[in-house]
This record gives structure tokens, sequence and C-alpha cells, in this order.
């Protein structure tokens, strides 16, 4: 439980017993937030960006390759406690290659444990959530971005399905420290239930604070294909129509089959009936 004499100031969060927090509005009204479980993102527009990075070497350098596009929340939206404003439906987002340890292991068995959830042992890899504010100077707008460090295959497959243009589908779940949600009664005019990041809140950089956490889910689909079916398998429903078609085709058979005999009737008649004409004539000549 929060303290109940921490200062009701517009936008904050204070400190309570984690993972649940509460903050007070303008009117008074205590809301309380709880830690988010999870958050499920669909990705779009994904493009394969490749740049030269130094290696810390002097004079070396290496060609990186990341992947970046855009996502979605699938259940509502993103916005930063207390700032209506920073309320956004969609996140930027960049992919590289981080292979994962056993810190990463236990760091997400005792999130959960906090949470009091068993969704897996095995993280998929690590995600960062943050918003960059409105920068007035140099014209950019407040915007989410989030960053995700993948084991090389899971990049590698990614890759793959960009390159030859199949992904249609892209989820991944997250498990996060500092990103927190609200009762339905907070939800905005469409209904959505945004997920919060604390304002007012710095790390020890003295940035704003980001929710750091795991990708617990991954999953992409690619574009089907229908390959030739196997020798001597086919489906039923193929089976079916096999067997319709193969009694049209012989109905089709006989009926040519009569054509063709009464058109050879016919030609033996009328060969007959011209050897005829031809005695005739030569017996009236004579």
């Amino acid at each position: 439980m929060c303290d109940e004499n921490a200062p009701d100031v517009r936008g904050s969060i204070p400190e309570c017993a984690y993972p649940t927090v509460e903050s007070t509005t303008d009117g008074g009204v205590r809301m309380r937030y709880e830690a988010a479980r999870s958050i499920w993102l669909t990705l779009q527009d994904l493009r394969i960006v490749r740049q030269a990075e130094h290696t810390g070497e002097e004079r070396q350098s290496t060609l990186a390759t990341y992947i970046q596009g855009t996502a979605h929340p699938d259940d509502g939206c993103l916005c930063v406690s207390g700032e209506p404003w920073t309320r956004q439906h969609a996140v930027n987002v960049t992919f590289s290659v981080r292979e994962l340890n056993d810190g990463d292991h236990r760091g997400l068995r005792e999130w959960q444990d906090t949470l009091g959830i068993t969704f897996s042992d095995t993280p998929l890899g690590t995600a960062r959530l943050g918003y960059n504010a409105v920068d007035h100077e140099m014209q950019e707008p407040g915007q989410w971005w989030a960053s995700f460090h993948v084991p090389a295959g899971s990049m590698q497959g990614l890759i793959e399905g960009i390159d030859a243009a199949r992904l249609t589908n892209v989820k991944l779940a997250l498990s996060l420290k500092n990103l927190y949600t609200g009762s339905p009664k907070l939800a905005d005019a469409h209904g959505d239930v945004c997920v919060f990041l604390r304002s007012g809140s710095v790390n020890a950089t003295g940035l704003p604070e980001v929710a750091t956490g795991y990708v617990t889910h991954m999953a992409f689909e690619q574009a089907r294909i229908r390959l030739r079916d196997a020798d001597g398998v086919r489906p039923r429903d193929d089976d079916a129509r096999a067997g319709r078609d193969g009694i049209q085709e012989t109905s089709m058979i006989r009926a040519l089959d009569e054509k063709v005999g009464n058109l050879v009737i016919l030609m033996k008649w009328l060969a007959a009936l011209i050897a005829i004409l031809l005695v005739v004539f030569a017996l009236a000549r004579h």
C-alpha cells in the first residue's frame, strides 16, 4: 500500500509496495496502478538496416545489421502517467543481436516471482521501452520506442523473412519492469486501456526512466505456398473430385465412341451406293 501522506502532485506516482502504485488526480481521486504482467505487440513495416560502426579499436569499423519498424500494442495504448498528450498507439522498434546468458534467465525468473506468475523460465530476448518527449529545438515529435536484443538465430529468421518478402505476422510478448496498467475505468474515449510509464522518474544517468525486461513470446508467420501433392497421396476432397471427373470423362468417351461408330457405318453405305451407281453407268454405255 502507498504512503497515505504522499504529496498529491498531478502526474506523479509515489513509491509503493512494488508492484502496486497509486497516484492522485487534480480532483483528489486516488488511482491505483498495478505492474503490467505482459504487453503484446504486433509488428509492422519491418526493414533491414545496415550501418558501419566503430569496433573500439583505432581505425577499425564493422558493418552492423539491425531490423527497424513500427509496432502496435494489441490491447490498448501507451502513455506516461499524468501526461495524456503522450498517449499513442504506435511504437518505433529496433532489433539487434545479443546472445542471452545466465543472468538473463535469473532476471526473468526473479521478476516473474515478484509478479506471482510462471510464464517461462527462458527469455527469448531482452527488451527496453521508453518515451522521448517532444524536442521543439530539433522539431522532433514525442514518440515511443522499444529496443530488443535477440539471439542470432531469431535475428536471422526475421532477416530471411524480410528479404523474401514473406513475413505476414510478427508478434511479441514482453514482461517489463516499471510498466503499469490501470483499471478499465481509466480507458480513453475509444475504450483503450493504456499501459503507463511513471512520469517525472529518472534513472542514475539523469535520463527519463524506461521499462526494462524480457521477450517472453516471439512468433512470425510466413506466406503459404501450395506444393505439388506427393505421388499417390491426395486429400479426401481431391479424391472425391477425381472420382466425379472420372465418371464424367467415361461418359464423354462413350458418347464419342457411339458418334464415331455411326459415322463409319454411314461411310460404308455411301461407298456401296457409289459402287452400284458406277456399275449402272457402265452398263448404260454398252
